[in-house]
């Protein structure tokens, strides 16, 4: 990624906004943090039953 000190020196259009960071970014709301934790816990859900597909007796007959 690009710093704001090197930006410049690559771009073409000189007067065109420097590089920066978002620091105004909005904080998570409760909803998006609930969200994302259930969607964490399906995806472990679901990394646990593959794995267990694989190593279980019905897996190996799937080969």
């Amino acid at each position: 990624m690009a710093n704001s000190n090197s930006f410049n020196e690559f771009t073409i259009v000189v007067n065109r906004e420097r590089y920066s960071e978002n620091l105004t970014a909005r904080k998570p709301s409760k909803k998006d943090i609930a969200l994302s934790r259930a969607r964490h816990r399906l995806e472990a859900l679901q990394d646990r039953r593959d794995i267990e597909r694989e190593y279980s007796v019905e897996g190996l007959f799937d080969e």
